[in-house]
């Protein structure tokens, strides 16, 4: 065998092995790609079932949601104006309050003495104390304040004066509306008296002295200590 074929033969081998080489490497990359495809669309599968999108489908749902977020927010805002135009609801009353409620009565009301000066109150006096108008030296004062709510203003009437006071204090007189009429509630002799917030009976409570309570009977007031 010369040279010549010698080197002939060995470049003929030497391409053979090459074009298999080549058939190797394209056969590999087939399978790469095969691989990197299946492996894209099982990620696909599991974004979907784990509830992960996929870039294109995130950015619609992205666009979505940012829609139905300013809808929902234009209706909360609509709403709220809405709530706005409500009229306030009226303020709970406290524990006193409730029991001091009694549809226009003025329980709690501070008791204001004026001279009884006008033929109404000096009738409502004379109704009392019919000998206390009659001397000049005796100080005869009224307050009024409806203490039942029936919208007509009862009378406390107060007489100072020589006849009148004592050591416990003067002369005071409770005369309430009843039946269009006004019937002598309660008699004492003290020094101060006050409408408590509470009521019973319909009608408010009074205070002596700031602690003993008067409460209503049905006929007057009798002391509840």
């Amino acid at each position: 065998m010369t040279n010549a074929t010698s080197s002939a033969n060995a470049a003929k081998a030497a391409e053979t092995e090459a074009v298999a080489a080549l058939a190797k490497l394209k056969a590999l990359s087939d399978e790469t790609k095969k691989a990197s495809l299946a492996a894209n669309q099982q990620l696909i599968r599991l974004r979907a079932q784990s509830g992960v999108p996929s870039a294109a489908s995130a950015s619609t749902k992205k666009v979505a949601s940012e829609k139905m977020l300013a809808a929902l927010s234009a209706q909360l805002d609509a709403a709220r104006q809405d709530l706005a135009q409500l009229p306030k609801q009226p303020t709970p009353p406290t524990r006193d309050a409730k029991a001091a409620t009694v549809a226009g009565a003025q329980c709690g009301a501070e008791l204001k003495f004026e001279t009884a000066s006008s033929a109404a109150d000096r009738k409502l006096v004379a109704a009392a104390y019919a000998d206390a108008l009659t001397d000049s030296g005796n100080e005869v004062t009224i307050a009024k304040v409806d203490l039942n709510g029936d919208g007509i203003l009862d009378g406390i009437i107060s007489v100072r004066g020589q006849d009148w006071c004592g050591t416990a204090g003067c002369s005071m007189s409770v005369q309430v509306s009843r039946d269009g009429r006004f019937v002598r509630a309660l008699d004492v002799t003290t020094e101060d008296l006050a409408v408590a917030k509470t009521n019973t009976g319909g009608f408010c409570d009074l205070i002596l002295e700031g602690s003993v309570t008067w409460k209503w009977t049905g006929k007057s007031y009798e002391v509840k200590r």
